[in-house]
């Protein structure tokens, strides 16, 4: 193999560590929809951390999401990393709403960025979440969240596509009629994902 095809290859090898590493969104909320005509604002930092000799890396998330239903809503998310950006949307449908517990499935899609040397990748997400209130103001929450990664690299015109897989616990605290404090840990299941935490605001419009 000629120098040229082992620089090629190791530049290739370099960019794909790097996109596996970055997360797109998280999940960042319960089963229960956004209520029928209210507005949604989040925005929060990820931290996801690094393996096999990759650093961490920080990104931040902004959602912005309407209630059309009793049971369905949509959003629209921005997110930011050192190696790309994420643009997507996704709608969530209830499931089940037996109180306490609620259960719901988003579907999605986003597509990144990559900077600099990163390859650019389109997204697919699908999150089946259960939750259910603890009080009067305290929702936990358990997530099962699958994006399918397919990258594009332009510069050696190859491809390749893989899967990230997370086992994602969080919780939701009312802090006021308006302002919701959210947090989660994204525990990685595939080998290409990494785990992850997230903690920040959601404001709502009623």
């Amino acid at each position: 193999m000629s120098i040229s095809r082992i620089a090629a290859s190791l530049f290739w090898a370099a960019g794909l560590s790097g996109l596996a590493q970055a997360q797109d969104f998280g999940v960042m909320q319960s089963a229960e929809t956004i209520k029928i005509g209210n507005f949604k604002f989040a925005a929060y930092p990820m931290l996801v951390q690094g393996k096999d000799g990759a650093k961490d890396d920080t990104g931040i998330v902004i959602r912005a999401g309407h209630g059309f239903t009793d049971s369905f809503d949509a959003e629209i998310k921005l997110a930011s990393y050192d190696h790309a950006t994420y643009i997507g949307v996704d709608a969530e449908f209830g499931l089940l709403k037996a109180a306490p517990i609620e259960l719901s499935i988003a579907i999605g899609g986003n597509v990144g960025s990559g900077k600099k040397r990163f390859s650019d990748s389109t997204n697919f997400d699908l999150t089946l979440t259960g939750s259910g209130s603890v009080g009067n103001n305290l929702e936990l929450a358990l997530s099962v969240d699958l994006t399918l990664v397919s990258l594009d690299d332009a510069a050696f015109g190859q491809d390749d596509s893989f899967e990230h897989l997370h086992v994602v616990p969080g919780f939701e605290y009312r802090i006021s009629q308006v302002i919701d404090l959210m947090g989660e840990v994204g525990i990685a299941v595939s080998d290409e994902a990494n785990d992850y935490v997230a903690v920040g605001l959601a404001f709502y419009l009623r």
